[in-house]
């Protein structure tokens, strides 16, 4: 059996490509090399672009640390300021506790309303006071005598307080309100005291 193939010319039973398929083919290969060397050439910039600033911020949080380190204190010389500190506060403690424990015992008891007026040394009647005095007269003013009678049980009742002596002033009259000075006088025992 033939077919119509068979009888054409031997020139015309050849396969032929055009030119144009053979130079579109070629085209689009050296395209495909172009953006496939291009792609691994920006990766590649991308790689070493993304280690160089990897490599950076290593190398700046290296040396901010080492800053860092060499900003704190040796640990001798806060250990030296401790213990100096403690000793400080010790001494100081020596002088002023008495005055911390004895506003916290009046605060304790002395109601809202009340005003410290005065704080003197009985002995001299003056505001002076070394280290080792423990007498005080303390004026307070109060809403009245009803006032003035609780606050001299509060006091009378705590050991702290020594040779309470209950001395009223005067009546304090103004326009609002009326009230009463008294003088306090005691011996303040501080080892006795509470702290809050």
């Amino acid at each position: 059996m033939t077919n119509s193939f068979e009888f054409l010319p031997a020139d015309r039973r050849k396969i032929r490509m055009p030119k144009v398929s053979l130079l579109l083919f070629l085209t689009t290969a050296i395209v495909f090399v172009i953006s496939t060397v291009s792609l691994h050439k920006y990766s590649s910039n991308l790689e070493k672009a993304y280690q160089d600033a990897s490599t950076r911020v290593e190398n700046e949080a290296i040396s901010f640390i080492k800053r860092a380190l060499q900003l704190m204190p040796d640990p001798s010389s806060v250990d030296d300021i401790a213990v100096k500190t403690t000793r400080h506060n010790l001494e100081m403690g020596e002088l002023t506790s008495v005055w911390t424990k004895l506003f916290n015992t009046l605060d304790a008891v002395l109601p809202e309303d009340s005003a410290i007026q005065l704080i003197e040394n009985p002995q001299t009647g003056k505001m002076m006071f070394s280290a080792a005095d423990r007498h005080f007269r303390i004026r307070v003013a109060l809403s009245g005598t009803e006032a003035a009678n609780d606050i001299y049980a509060r006091l009378a009742a705590l050991q702290a307080i020594e040779s309470l002596s209950f001395t009223p002033r005067s009546e304090m009259k103004n326009t609002v309100t009326k009230g009463l000075s008294v003088d306090l006088e005691f011996r303040f025992n501080e080892a006795y005291a509470t702290t809050p």
